[in-house]
């Protein structure tokens, strides 16, 4: 499904829906301007939007930044699935941090396979977290580039009204003890947690 096929799509979407759902996996078609094209297409009153674009290699950073930049303000869950995209790195995930709407309260996130992906860009999308996110999943790795710095950065841009905490970073060979005592005095200072795994 190529730009102009992903921008027809959108941009015949109802104007008053409160859900959209698209899964691309392994749509090798879908780059950086079919990206923007959803985003700017995206119904402005949409409370829930759930992306899988796993293994769309042609999704870099600029496509990242351009969905992020018109995410709907009203949006209260997010998740977005882009493992096995090899090209979005730390640049994109600033983008996504910067333009993740205030008022989020479920957020899941998977860069499972994204080799570009550091601590740079983790502490980056982890400052950004919204306050008002009550459930909370990220899936990262494996990667020699995250350890301590991503964990730490989750640490100190965890959510405080989070209930939920769900963390998938195996094989993320930086990881270390520093690292992870930090997150336990992090999850130490937020009210009872529901689930954390």
């Amino acid at each position: 499904l190529p730009a102009p096929g992903l921008a027809g799509l959108a941009s015949g979407l109802p104007k008053s829906l409160d859900t959209l759902e698209l899964d691309f996996v392994k749509c090798c078609e879908i780059g950086d301007q079919g990206l923007a094209a959803l985003g700017h297409w995206c119904p402005r009153d949409l409370l829930e939007l759930r992306l899988n674009m796993t293994g769309c290699a042609q999704l870099g950073n600029d496509g990242l930044a351009a969905l992020a930049a018109d995410f709907p303000k009203k949006l209260q869950a997010l998740h977005l699935d882009f493992s096995e995209c090899s090209i979005i790195g730390n640049a994109g995930l600033l983008a996504l941090g910067t333009g993740m709407p205030k008022h989020l309260k479920r957020l899941s996130l998977s860069f499972v396979r994204c080799p570009e992906v550091s601590d740079a860009g983790m502490a980056a999308l982890c400052a950004s977290l919204p306050p008002n996110v009550h459930t909370f999943h990220l899936s990262v790795g494996p990667s020699a580039r995250i350890g301590e710095g991503s964990v730490s950065a989750l640490a100190l841009g965890m959510p405080h009204r989070v209930r939920e905490v769900h963390l998938d970073m195996q094989r993320c060979l930086g990881i270390r003890t520093g690292g992870l005592s930090a997150l336990g005095a992090c999850v130490q200072r937020l009210p009872p947690l529901e689930r954390l795994w």
